[in-house]
């Protein structure tokens, strides 16, 4: 890949020779060659989702951005009434869609699922003047009426300051193949490519329902930067970043921002069962304050430079950074999958020296209510290795006897959804006393955001 004569006459020297040189970075004085705000599901309904998105805009507004991408459910019930608050929500910030110097900056809106919400209002019987009401009856013509720039029925390309944002409304992304060709990006070129679910094998890439077919089309694109929503997971989570054949970016939602990333685990939310399998015990733990999403809004910065990008991760009502800035090298590499913090194995999280484990008997009850003698388990939180790396996402906790595990679970870190502000009270885990048998010895673990783990304690 080259740089294009934009970006090399943007960059140094030191730009240069980080082409080459891992995790050198150019100094970030002076403005990026574009920056952006991603964001994604405001799901615009009433007053509290409109004001959630101005805030979002604020704060893009806040970090002098030149344009901001949202990734899907602009609307939640799709109807045109709620793309005009979407569009309130931003002229109240963007005066004439520019800054306070004059500039302007681009909007630009990806529909998902619930801006064209067909399954509904083409159900028989309903109402044929719905549809004069609905955003999937006129995608484009909506948008250009509120914001005065096309958006397109299925797809479209935009530009800001020069580079290519390829949109794929809700749907239209399984058909990407037969239309990219259209959008004139080429093999090499930078460019942002937006649509509303994730594309398959990704970021999140666990998650049911999502399509690797795009994800196949733009492998041969190294150096797109996809962006996209839908599943409401916080961007507080590691893997809301995906390092491959192309680099893939999961915003997070201005409203009903989700943890359910951290799910299954004894003191999170309640535990999943597969169809069929025997029923479930409830977890004896209630979930701690600092697990809880609610009142979440959150927002990304991307700023692109000659040499890296750089993602700022931001939680904007209690404006506090969501997580540490994501920083990649750019170009990029194209050849491997490399999750952001994926690195060498002296980057996993470790306990303090001298950390030891203590086990209690206590009464309490469980998530049910049902009340029962319990032990828990407590020992120090585990250390991250660095501010970017190592982060400590869970802990593995074990009974052993004669050599072998007769009981575990897994407890999440206390600060998996608050990574800068750091909690340091104890870990605690918490099992059923008729769990346990006699002469146990107990086993902590501690955990990245990619299963790797640091040197357990015993006790």
């Amino acid at each position: 890949m080259q740089f294009s004569r934009r970006e090399f006459l943007g960059g140094t020297a030191a730009a240069m020779a980080a082409a080459f040189v891992s995790h050198a970075w150019a100094a970030e004085e002076g403005k990026p060659l574009i920056k952006l705000a991603l964001m994604s599901d405001p799901h615009v309904t009433d007053a509290h989702t409109q004001e959630e998105l101005r805030k979002a805009f604020a704060y893009a507004a806040s970090q002098d951005v030149d344009g901001v991408l949202v990734a899907g459910d602009l609307a939640n019930n799709g109807r045109d009434a709620e793309l005009k608050m979407f569009a309130d929500a931003w002229y109240a910030v963007f005066p004439g869609s520019k800054n306070a110097r004059g500039e302007k900056v681009t909007v630009i809106g990806c529909y998902g699922n619930r801006d064209y919400r067909r399954s509904s209002i083409t159900q028989p019987g309903q109402r044929e003047a719905e549809k004069d009401i609905s955003i999937f009856s006129h995608p484009d013509a909506i948008w250009n009426k509120l914001f005065g720039e096309p958006i397109g029925d299925e797809w479209c390309v935009r530009e800001i300051k020069g580079y290519k944002v390829v949109v794929a409304h809700w749907g239209f992304e399984k058909q990407l193949k037969d239309w990219i060709g259209k959008t004139g990006v080429k093999a090499d070129e930078t460019f942002f490519y937006v649509q509303h679910p994730h594309p398959g094998g990704t970021v999140f890439s666990g998650l049911a329902g999502t399509d690797k077919g795009p994800a196949a089309v733009l492998a041969g694109y190294p150096n797109c930067i996809a962006l996209s929503g839908h599943s409401h997971r916080t961007i507080t989570s590691e893997h809301a970043l995906w390092r491959g054949s192309f680099t893939s970016i999961a915003g997070g939602s201005t409203a009903l921002v989700s943890a359910a990333f951290v799910e299954n685990y004894e003191n999170t939310g309640a535990k999943k069962q597969k169809k069929g399998a025997p029923p479930l015990r409830t977890p004896h733990m209630p979930v701690p304050e600092e697990l809880k999403c609610g009142g979440r809004n959150e927002t990304l910065i991307l700023s692109l430079y000659a040499d890296h990008m750089t993602i700022e991760r931001h939680e904007n009502n209690a404006n506090e950074m969501a997580g540490p800035t994501w920083r990649l090298a750019r170009p990029f590499q194209g050849d491997k999958a490399q999750p952001y913090g994926d690195g060498a194995a002296s980057d996993v999280p470790q306990f303090p020296v001298g950390a030891k484990i203590s086990v209690a008997e206590q009464k309490g009850a469980n998530r049910a209510h049902k009340k029962e003698a319990q032990i828990a388990v407590s020992f120090p939180a585990a250390i991250p290795a660095a501010a970017a790396k190592g982060r400590v996402m869970d802990y593995e906790v074990c009974a052993v006897k004669d050599g072998q595990v007769v009981a575990r679970e897994l407890v999440v870190s206390l600060n998996a959804l608050k990574p800068m502000t750091q909690v340091t009270k104890p870990v605690v885990c918490v099992f059923g006393k008729d769990e346990i048998p006699e002469g146990v010895t107990w086993r902590a673990t501690p955990r990245d955001y990619f299963g790797r783990t640091g040197k357990p304690i015993e006790g």
